[in-house]
């Protein structure tokens, strides 16, 4: 009887450092413990540089491993992420702290038949299908939600 007390024990014991490392081993790959989407879809240059500016003092107040950031654009919006934007050193100082920034590929066709000629995007910026679907996907995941 003691001995099967000890070996259900064991069993127990030996779970438990099991998850444990398991949920460490999770954590250390890619789960941050805030997330954070934030919406740009003004091509409004003094809400863009709030919406870079929050992402950036977030950054600095939680720690660059603590923040996971993604910033989704469409519609006019997505003029922060060409490389005319006035706000291209800021956006790659964020995206060397691990910050993601997506560009709505909807909106990268209308802007194509509307002017003739391809946007130039920042390199590293992510194209998506639809920035809205993004965004809910985002939040479906976690992430808290900020419209700019």
């Amino acid at each position: 009887m003691r001995s099967s007390l000890i070996i259900f024990m064991s069993v127990l014991l030996g779970l438990g450092i099991l998850t444990t490392w398991q949920a460490h081993a999770h954590n250390d790959r890619n789960e941050y413990p805030h997330r954070l989407v934030i919406q740009i879809s003004s091509g409004d240059h003094e809400v863009h540089a709030r919406a870079i500016n929050e992402a950036a003092l977030l950054k600095r107040l939680l720690g660059v491993n603590n923040v996971d950031i993604a910033i989704v654009t469409f519609g006019p919006g997505i003029d922060i992420l060409t490389k005319a934007s006035h706000h291209t050193r800021q956006i790659r100082n964020l995206m060397l702290q691990g910050a993601s920034f997506y560009a709505c590929d909807t909106t990268l066709k209308h802007e194509y038949y509307k002017h003739g000629k391809p946007l130039e995007l920042l390199h590293g910026v992510n194209v998506i299908d639809n920035g809205i679907e993004q965004v809910m996907s985002l939040q479906e995941k976690g992430y808290v939600y900020l419209s700019m």
